[in-house]
This record gives C-alpha cells, sequence and structure tokens, in this order.
C-alpha cells in the first residue's frame, strides 16, 4: 500500500484519516506492506513499514521499495493506494482475475488492473505475479520520478470494471 505522499490538496495527513479504513478493507490474511512515515496501525499491527530511497522519489519508486523488501515473498502482490478507502473491496476479484489468466505463456506477465467509473486504469489497484512486477520495474530501471504508469509497459493488462466504487480515491476533506 502507497502510504505517502505530501496531501497538499487535502490540508493535512490525509492517511492519518484514512489509513484505518483502508487496512481494514483487505482480507486480514495477507500480510501488508506500506510504503510511507511509520504509522500507528492498532488494526494491523503487523503492518511491514518501508520507505523509498531517498523519500519522495514517486509512487513507482514506492513501488520498487516494497515488493523488494516484502519478507514474506509473496506469488500474488496487490498494489493499493492508501487514500482509495473501499479499494479492499476489489481485491479478491482482482486476484481471482489474475488467477484465472493461468501460469501458460503470456506476451508479458499478466497484471489485472482495476477500471475506474471513467475507464481509466488504476494502477494502484491491481494484481501482479510477483515475478511479473519485478520484471516490469527491471525493465524501467531507476524509478525515480518515473510515472507510474509506465509499470503497465510490456505487460499483458486484463482490465477490469470497477462495479465496487474501490477506485475511489480522496484528494480533499470534501471526498470523504
Amino acid at each position: 500500500m502507497l502510504a505517502g505522499g505530501e496531501s497538499r490538496r487535502y490540508g493535512s495527513d490525509k492517511l492519518a484519516v484514512l489509513l484505518d479504513e483502508v487496512l481494514a478493507g483487505l482480507p486480514a490474511r495477507v500480510p501488508v506492506v506500506c510504503v510511507g512515515p511509520v504509522r500507528r496501525t492498532p488494526g494491523r499491527p503487523d503492518v511491514l513499514w518501508v520507505r523509498e530511497d531517498p523519500p519522495g522519489t514517486g509512487p513507482l519508486a514506492a513501488v520498487g521499495a516494497a515488493v523488494r523488501r516484502d519478507g514474506a515473498g509473496a506469488p500474488v502482490v496487490v498494489l493499493v493506494a492508501g487514500d482509495m478507502p473501499r479499494v479492499g473491496a476489489a481485491v479478491p476479484s482482482l486476484v481471482a482475475a489474475l488467477e484465472a489468466t493461468g501460469d501458460g505463456p503470456h506476451d508479458g506477465e499478466p497484471v489485472v488492473v482495476l477500471l475506474d467509473a471513467a475507464g481509466r486504469r488504476q494502477p494502484l489497484a491491481s494484481a501482479w505475479r510477483r515475478t511479473g512486477l519485478l520484471s516490469a520495474l527491471d525493465r524501467i530501471g531507476d524509478l525515480t520520478g518515473v510515472p507510474l504508469h509506465r509499470v503497465l509497459d510490456g505487460v499483458t493488462v486484463v482490465e477490469l470494471p470497477d462495479s465496487w466504487g474501490a477506485a475511489v480515491d480522496v484528494d480533499t476533506p470534501a471526498d470523504l
């Protein structure tokens, strides 16, 4: 989970408000790696906190830090944003859709990406095989300041329409 950023439009640390809600919506049985400044997570004390190096180098660098530091080494990685309070509702379907792609050969490792209400791909609501995500990051190289959507270059993208409102993010207090 990306849990950094400056919350400029929100006016204060929006993750201080949203983090517990987002974590509560994620399946309880899966390990969670959060990237950002360490925060208290009383509902999920098992959260592993990491930082991109150097801090503030962007969401793609944060993804790289999380997937490379995840001690669990799970074969499936789900990327989520800390400012999407309902993203957890889509996680089981993202994983099921990825598993439905099978283990056969592909033109690029498949990734399942949530499509928001406007039909845009949301990389921070996506499910990957760990090997595919690591390969995508390696192809990019230096992740500093690289736009997040570049992680989808060269992979087979399976789009999953957002029937949960899971891709709705919070940028301002009015969005709550």
